[in-house]
């Protein structure tokens, strides 16, 4: 009687550990701290480097690609910096803003605050459709002065449905030091 007990422990053990091997409760879904000069954040451990040497032009400001990373989840973060010493971020968002408008995007919100790290961050959020497949693309974009006295700017973005993207802004914004 002893051992039919053990047996089926072991097969209730067995059926939880397979169980949540399957719910994905194992998976390695940690984060990390991305470090880009003066800018560090954390956002999660399986996002991939993209290459891009891109700069954008928006108004006056010359806004050159630092890293440009996405992930299978459908999260996607550019990190840019300002080539002009005049560019602020306040002003970044503003042309942002207008960027959006200009494309038929429509601007959800845009506010500035501090975070944990004493980072005072301008942020814009917009969506747009994306004309490729006419899905909505959700931008969380936020500006900030580094320690280093350059304009950063800083975006978020994937599908408006997918919550990974809302998460992945979160992290970053409450890890964002400069």
């Amino acid at each position: 009687m002893k051992s039919n007990n053990k047996m089926g422990l072991i097969g209730i053990l067995s059926l939880v550990v397979l169980l949540v091997a399957v719910s994905g409760c194992t998976s390695s879904g940690g984060n990390k701290t991305y470090t880009y000069g003066t800018v560090s954040f954390i956002a999660p451990d399986y996002m991939l480097n993209r290459t891009s040497s891109s700069e954008i032009v928006s108004g006056s400001d010359i806004w050159s690609t630092v890293a440009d990373m996405w992930n299978i989840k459908g999260v996607n973060i550019l990190l840019l910096k300002a080539s002009n010493s005049s560019a602020s971020p306040e002003g970044a968002i503003l042309g942002t803003e207008a960027g959006v408008k200009q494309n038929n995007g429509i601007v959800l919100s845009t506010t500035h605050g501090t975070n944990p790290n004493g980072v005072i961050i301008f942020e814009g959020v917009a969506i747009l459709t994306n004309p490729s497949d006419n899905s909505t693309i959700k931008y969380y974009d936020m500006s900030f002065s580094g320690n280093d006295g350059n304009t950063y700017g800083l975006q978020v973005y994937g599908k408006s449905d997918n919550s990974n993207v809302a998460d992945t802004r979160d992290m970053v914004y409450n890890s964002l030091k400069a």
